[in-house]
């Protein structure tokens, strides 16, 4: 076994695939892998597109005005619902309290003007849910997701007698095809370990990949994505203790030092 170093470079000489849809989010988990001494491929499982015109998100646009509380749970939420605001030519109400999951989502709706007063504790849907609990006197709660996600929050908000509306702001669809390079690096035992940042980026890993896996090891960002990787027939090496890049990072840094 090759020795591994610490501090900086405590992942020099691993190879990591990262699996997460293109964007910015991707580029800040790579850079945390290479800052700490990996070679990184990114190869998206899922890619990320505009919502349908739902149901729910029409209904969400049209009485706006009336939830106390918006809540957002990834870059992509911020991003697609924005976007569907701007190109209708609607403003988010101004008394309206903003909830975001984490750090890197609440950048992302500071990228575009607005500041999020409702940060857990913890980047996770259960200290998400117990924020917006804690925090929220009156409903409704407008909750932006994907169309593929956990209903950790939804049943949390449930349970807990608020209301809540979800609207669908965007939504995945499995890549098709694995890349030839990718597929031999897997085979020959080349890449270490595979990042599972989302359920559905957990699905679509195992339905590409296949057998392909075998030789590689699975750092999960969340229970959650952990729980979707057990689901489909892996069981997760490391799971990040708070669902952030960083702590994803560490987790994986934290596995190799017991090597």
């Amino acid at each position: 076994m090759n020795e591994r170093k610490t501090g900086k470079n405590c992942l020099d000489g691993l190879h990591v695939l990262v699996t997460r849809p293109a964007g910015g989010a991707p580029d800040r988990l790579v850079a945390s892998l290479k800052e700490a001494g990996a070679t990184v491929t990114h190869h998206p499982v899922i890619h990320i597109l505009p919502a349908k015109d739902s149901h729910g998100l029409r209904l969400a646009l049209a009485q706006l005005d009336s939830f106390k509380t918006i809540a957002f749970f990834s870059t992509a939420g911020v991003t697609h619902f924005l976007d569907i605001l701007d190109s209708r030519e609607i403003r988010l109400p101004d008394e309206i309290a903003i909830a975001a999951i984490g750090d890197a989502t609440a950048r992302a709706l500071n990228d575009r003007g607005f500041v999020a007063t409702l940060i857990p504790e913890k980047s996770n849907s259960s200290s998400m849910a117990d924020c917006l609990i804690e925090n929220t006197a009156e409903g409704p709660i407008l909750l932006i997701r994907a169309d593929r996600g956990s209903t950790v929050i939804s049943d949390r908000l449930e349970a807990a007698g608020i209301g809540f509306h979800s609207a669908v702001a965007y939504r995945s669809a499995d890549v098709g095809e694995a890349a030839p390079d990718v597929l031999a690096a897997l085979r020959s035992g080349k890449i270490d370990w595979i990042t599972i940042t989302s359920s559905a980026i957990a699905r679509s890993t195992i339905t590409l990949f296949g057998n392909d896996l075998q030789q590689v090891k699975f750092a999960c960002i969340s229970d959650i994505s952990a729980s979707a990787l057990r689901d489909a027939g892996k069981e997760p090496d490391v799971v990040a203790e708070d669902a952030g890049f960083e702590s994803l990072v560490e987790a994986i840094v934290q596995a190799e030092s017991r090597n």
